[in-house]
């Protein structure tokens, strides 16, 4: 019959490999998308993204959308990653300088958003995250003061004798059934020890720290291996392993008759005990051989830009997964794009990865 022969041949035509950058017809494919694998390449959120749900991975990284709202975990994360970075890059900033470092990345913050865009909740937020960057980061470097001393050793944890990449981004090429794709990114720091081996330095800010779990789970970790592979293309030299560098955010909560000012003092207060330094301030040194690290790369990796790729030529194996909408963590940020199919609350973004904005071509 005549509509058999159709939807056969329409069958036939979906099976072949796409050369245009739109492959699925949804309410907001309206526009060329800001991302390609062969071009744009992967990043360890984006490969995240994609493992745990297709259909957000699309809206994310293919259509550009990013939600507007932040919360507090995000804005402690974002503020001490960008003051940190600073002060690697330049350590006399950490001698009474740390003010103009906070007003210095108020700029930068404003300087990201449209005005329109910012609310009163949203500028209340941002006091808030800097008054806790203000509380936990001079601390920080007091406890980690041997970062910035050559061959300085801290609690038998290996220690830089030469920053070799600080804040640094990447994007170096993996090879594919004879394609690249690039893997992007941005290191927290890539040092030498006094051997002359190379490290990785990975700083993640949590609020809560399971410390058998990480040290057990650190060669899994796919952003950890990411990094640590693509050191080893950009140096052309296999990393000796990682040092995972764990900041706790405080938990505290500000009571109603509390002011801001007096919050502050109180979270000040408890991590600038001693005693409490070993459960804000944690570092895990991870060795990783040559031959763990190619296995991941076979095993995991190359599986997974396989899989990545076969998507994005053919649009196969698309799907919005529901355990990806509720999380330990919430709803997902992606919440009423993938539920009510409604942007209210978006914008979107003309890069792929906003966050290596200033990288990207």
């Amino acid at each position: 019959m005549p509509t058999v022969k159709v939807k056969t041949k329409t069958r036939k035509r979906a099976a072949q490999p796409r050369t245009d950058k739109h492959h699925w017809t949804r309410k907001f494919s309206d526009r060329p998308s800001v991302w390609s694998p062969y071009v744009e390449g992967v990043t360890q959120s984006m490969l995240k993204a994609w493992r745990s749900c297709p259909e957000t991975a699309r809206l994310a990284y293919v259509e550009g959308f990013s939600p507007i709202a932040t919360t507090m975990a995000l804005e402690f994360g974002t503020c001490f990653h960008w003051c940190l970075g600073e002060i690697y890059k330049k350590p006399s900033l950490r001698y009474n300088k740390l003010r103009e470092l906070y007003k210095d990345y108020e700029k930068v913050w404003f300087g990201e958003r449209p005005s329109r865009m910012v609310t009163k909740k949203d500028r209340e937020l941002l006091e808030q995250v800097i008054g806790l960057v203000a509380t936990v980061l001079p601390i920080y470097l007091e406890v980690w003061e041997g970062d910035f001393k050559p061959n300085a050793r801290v609690k038998d944890i290996v220690s830089p004798d030469a920053w070799v990449g600080l804040e640094q981004h990447f994007k170096v090429p993996f090879e594919i059934d004879g394609v690249a794709i690039p893997l992007q990114g941005k290191w927290d720091g890539v040092f030498k020890d006094s051997k002359g081996d190379l490290w990785l330095f990975e700083t993640k800010t949590k609020a809560y720290i399971d410390d058998d779990l990480i040290g057990e789970t650190l060669q899994y970790d796919l952003q950890v291996m990411l990094y640590l592979t693509a050191v080893e293309l950009h140096f052309s030299k296999f990393p000796k392993g990682v040092v995972y560098n764990v900041v706790r955010r405080p938990g505290h909560r500000q009571s109603k008759t509390e002011s801001l000012a007096d919050f502050h003092f109180r979270v000040q207060k408890d991590v600038a005990d001693p005693s409490r330094w070993d459960h804000y301030f944690k570092r895990w040194q991870m060795r990783i051989s040559t031959k763990e690290l190619v296995a991941w790369q076979e095993t995991v990796l190359r599986p997974l830009l396989r899989a990545l790729k076969h998507w994005w030529d053919t649009g196969e194996n698309h799907w919005l997964n529901d355990d990806a909408l509720v999380t330990k963590y919430g709803r997902s940020n992606y919440y009423d794009l993938l539920v009510h199919q409604t942007n209210t609350g978006f914008y979107r973004r003309k890069v792929a990865f906003n966050e290596l904005e200033d990288f990207q071509s």
